[in-house]
């Protein structure tokens, strides 16, 4: 499991993550939340990556809530990977779950994503 809390992290990981679908992704995800004014990114939201043999206790841990107990914003479905977003507030305190679709994910999570999901539009 990745946990992305600074600007740093984040575009290391949409620069050298081993899926090429989620480098993309995740990418096209922090150029729509930058602002460009130098904020770090942590200070809007906070990025977990959950992928196979992560559990849902260090997804909890990593959130800092549990997910299937706080109601998200929405869910996306994208080429291999889901995303699901939870807003706190209107100034800039939300977190992006970005799980993906693959054998050896938790089944609660993946049965979660494909419940909620919208189409893969961006």
């Amino acid at each position: 499991m990745l946990s992305l809390r600074n600007s740093a992290a984040m575009h290391s990981a949409a620069a050298n993550h081993p899926d090429p679908r989620f480098r993309a992704l995740l990418s096209m995800r922090l150029g729509q939340i930058d602002q460009g004014d130098g904020t770090d990114l942590g200070e809007l939201v906070r990025i977990v990556v959950f992928e196979a043999g992560d559990t849902l206790v260090q997804l909890q841990s990593a959130l800092g809530f549990n997910p299937f107990e706080i109601g998200h914003e929405w869910i996306k479905c994208h080429d291999g990977w889901f995303e699901i977003v939870w807003i706190f507030s209107d100034w800039g305190d939300g977190a992006i779950l970005f799980v993906q679709d693959a054998e050896g994910v938790e089944p609660r999570l993946i049965s979660l994503c494909n419940e909620f999901a919208e189409g893969a539009e961006q």
